[in-house]
């Protein structure tokens, strides 16, 4: 997808089905956050509000690509993938798994079990 979204062509992860019925502009919308939300790096990922804002048109999906580092930060990885989606052919390429290119980051916490019971009525 950041080969597609470096190339300018994001719309081909569109289903084809759809044909000509969907809004360009807003599958444009929902696919740039998609990418926004993968960041390998928690501190890059916008907050649930900012996306919320980004959905219903409060806020621009440029706004926060930019001011959070995004398109800089993901450059770099997308030119070192490029070579490996380029040499495949469009209609057989695999996708490699995310532990393949960089660690998986868990982000939730373990809360330690403090001898709550609930017991009903």
């Amino acid at each position: 997808a950041y080969v597609l979204q470096e190339s300018g062509e994001l719309l081909q992860l569109v289903d084809p089905s759809l044909g000509s019925k969907f809004s360009k502009e807003g599958a444009m919308c929902v696919l740039t956050v998609a990418l926004l939300c993968t960041s390998t790096s928690p501190s890059l990922r916008p907050t649930m509000s900012t996306i919320v804002d980004i959905l219903e048109g409060r806020a621009g999906v440029e706004e926060t690509s930019t001011s959070s580092g995004y398109s800089s930060g993901h450059s770099q990885k997308t030119n070192q993938l490029k070579p490996q989606y380029m040499s495949q052919d469009t209609m057989t390429q695999s996708v490699p798994s995310i532990h393949e290119h960089s660690p998986w980051t868990d982000t939730s916490q373990s809360v330690p079990d403090k001898g709550l019971h609930i017991s009903g009525r």
